[in-house]
């Protein structure tokens, strides 16, 4: 991975040619080192960049996706405890308004509960 820094004239930039994403001017991060080859050829638009920027670049993406990820766990988590207590007609209209899904009220509550949970571990806490 190598440090590459955008120094174009505009002030943000929406990187599609190459897949790396949204850039700031003076911006640095780090890619990879076939894709920083391509890109340095850009000499008006990209630099080499410090490695110690694109570094903590990297680490406080890596720290805003772990967030994330735990956050919709803990959103995964709510949900399972509110199904295991809802009723036949709650869980039906649950599932219709976080899965657009309409599911047979003739069920048994503990069969609606397990087709609910089977819903949120495949489609996720979706609002």
């Amino acid at each position: 991975m190598k440090a590459i820094t955008y120094i174009g004239r505009r002030p943000y930039r929406n990187d599609v040619t190459y897949g790396t994403g949204e850039w700031a001017a003076g911006q640095t991060k780090l890619v990879q080192d076939a894709t920083a080859l391509k890109m340095l050829r850009h000499t008006d638009s990209y630099a080499p960049g410090d490695d110690k920027q694109g570094e903590q670049q990297e680490a406080v993406e890596t720290v805003v996706e772990k967030d994330k990820k735990e956050t919709e766990e803990d959103q995964v988590q709510d949900l399972l405890v509110s199904i295991q207590t809802m009723g036949v007609d709650a869980i039906a209209e649950f599932v219709q308004r976080h899965f657009n899904q309409k599911i047979d009220r003739r069920k048994s509550a503990e069969n609606l509960r397990i087709d609910a949970v089977n819903l949120l571990h495949q489609f996720g806490p979706l609002e």
